[in-house]
């Protein structure tokens, strides 16, 4: 059975995890109509608690905004204990991991990106929306390497428009502006600037413009405004981040100005793409008549309930095909679906009476009627769960007291979502493997440092090596290594970083040389910055022992 069944009744084939967060965890899905795939954010409403009204907001918001560098919103299935977000699928990752993989971008790159973050910003702000949350995590990559906007838990729509002063501080404190800091009222659309600011200066210097693990000394560098301009910086760079970050919010360049400001044109000859028109509500009859034919309804009848775009299942299929087009492959939709829940009730044979079926019966019946005898009875709430989004707990495990500390001190570490974020399988059996795992070289291979050693084990020994020497706790299962950075005595109880490097092998570019050592990282939980100064830090001693090669 399907650990969650409503999104199978949906048409939705559940694959790995790709994401976690304080909300839930991310998953890749197939939607089995279309055969595309997709991002699912599963939410469990018992869970979120008072972070419930962030999470109806930010379905608002995506429901009422459609851009090319905006996250694409297709569906959205709630029951009374779960939420579902069916959102496009960008398989290039985190724009931060791609900082972190080339150090810093050129010029080029990064005026390529930032254009799009620009548009983005442009279209949010214009529909009077605040994002207040702008950061790379924040920012995906495509196939293509187009940007998509992503997060819009913390975003604002005053009830004024974009003019009305904001009070809640919120936000990541290396993004935020100083007015934050301070707690006065701001204006939405001047925060964003100053986080766009950052994201330049990331983009450009592999690096944050204000630092510090004390956060009263972060927040004073933020106040005072400066920061260190590299020698590689051109003029126009450092011009643009000085109107960018400025302290005062009166002087700091608007989004109408920045849009116009020749270091963004450079090179393009023109301004970045600004619209405030809704990419959804285009009618597109080639996709409607593909689903006119396979549903037999009326191509107008079909239009009328899409277009009233409540993100339910039609509207999900009509977007997906759209997105079919959009990528050059022809539009249709499988005639093999796969089957809902319902259906496998309605459709199972009855089972053919065979000899001896009716004596294991009373022999089963005999079996859990002794067992009843030895086991201690469960209380009705724990034994039974009718809630069928909600995946059923061990009762013995629960009940053993030794379970209950385990469970207790993995909430309060946060390693119960760490371990959820690696994959819905176990992986014990790694432990087992004799030699790494070969990656597909079709697939995108996003964050792969390659070495020159030819001995898995050896390299895997040089990481753990690293580990120790930089005073992380780490642990090894077959060839992953996952390193865990903790807080200062005061603070001690919590994770301050979590991540995984994994020994894997890719294809040579010359095929008489096999495969190449490499290895995989992956940031699970806490500080980015703080990842990528160690992956750089653990590849660079790695790298004086003639091991890596960048």
């Amino acid at each position: 059975m399907s650990r969650y069944p409503t999104l199978q009744s949906n048409g939705y084939v559940l694959d790995r995890t790709i994401g976690t967060g304080g909300f839930g965890k991310v998953k890749l899905a197939t939607h089995t109509l279309t055969g595309e795939k997709v991002a699912i954010k599963i939410m469990d409403k018992n869970k979120l608690g008072k972070d419930l009204p962030r999470v109806k907001l930010e379905i608002s918001a995506l429901k009422s905004l459609s851009h090319p560098n905006i996250c694409k919103l297709y569906q959205v299935i709630e029951t009374e204990s779960h939420c579902y977000v069916i959102m496009e699928y960008c398989s290039g990752g985190e724009l931060f991991d791609h900082i972190v993989e080339k150090s810093r971008l050129s010029e080029m790159e990064s005026r390529m990106f930032f254009r799009q973050i620009i548009s983005a910003v442009s279209y949010l702000h214009e529909n009077g929306y605040a994002h207040r949350d702008l950061k790379p995590e924040n920012v995906l990559l495509d196939k293509d390497q187009n940007l998509k906007l992503i997060d819009f838990g913390l975003c604002a729509k005053p009830q004024g428009g974009m003019e009305s002063l904001l009070l809640t501080s919120c936000g990541s404190p290396t993004y935020a502006a100083p007015e934050l800091i301070q707690g006065v009222k701001y204006h939405g659309s001047e925060v964003d600037i100053w986080s766009m600011g950052v994201i330049l200066y990331a983009l450009l210097c592999g690096c944050l413009p204000f630092e510090s693990d004390n956060i009263d000394e972060l927040f004073r560098k933020i106040l005072k405004g400066k920061y260190v301009e590299p020698s590689w910086l051109s003029s126009g760079s450092k011009r643009l981040l000085r109107r960018m970050l400025c302290v005062d919010p009166i002087k700091r360049i608007q989004i109408s100005e920045l849009i116009n400001d020749p270091w963004v044109k450079l090179g393009f000859g023109c301004p970045p793409m600004i619209t405030s028109k809704n990419m959804n509500h285009i009618k597109d009859t080639e996709c409607l008549e593909v689903m006119s034919q396979y549903f037999s309804i009326d191509m107008d009848t079909l239009w009328s309930q899409i277009s009233k775009w409540r993100y339910d299942s039609n509207c999900a299929i009509y977007l997906l095909l759209i997105n079919q087009k959009k990528s050059g492959c022809s539009v249709s939709l499988n005639k093999k679906e796969l089957p809902k829940v319902a259906d496998f009730a309605i459709k199972r044979p009855t089972a053919l009476h065979t000899p001896g079926q009716e004596n294991r019966r009373i022999v089963g019946r005999a079996v859990r009627r002794k067992l009843d005898e030895v086991t201690p009875t469960v209380p009705a709430k724990i034994k039974r769960n009718s809630n069928p989004d909600t995946p059923q707990q061990s009762t013995s495990a629960q009940n053993s007291p030794a379970g209950k500390i385990l469970d207790s001190i993995e909430k309060r570490l946060g390693l119960n979502r760490v371990r959820k974020a690696l994959t819905p399988r176990r992986r014990a059996c790694t432990s087992t493997l004799k030699k790494p795992e070969l990656l597909d070289i079709k697939k995108d291979l996003c964050n792969i440092s390659t070495t020159v050693c030819k001995d898995p084990e050896k390299v895997m020994n040089q990481l753990e090596n690293a580990l120790v020497t930089k005073n992380i706790i780490c642990s090894r299962k077959g060839f992953v290594l996952r390193g865990k950075l903790k807080c200062d005595m005061a603070d001690k109880e919590k994770l301050k970083l979590s991540f995984e490097l994994e020994i894997c092998l890719v294809p040579s570019m010359n095929k008489n040389n096999g495969s190449v050592v490499a290895i995989k990282r992956k940031r699970l939980k806490g500080d980015s910055w703080m990842y990528k100064k160690i992956c750089e830090e653990i590849l660079n001693f790695t790298g004086k022992c003639d091991t890596i090669q960048e």
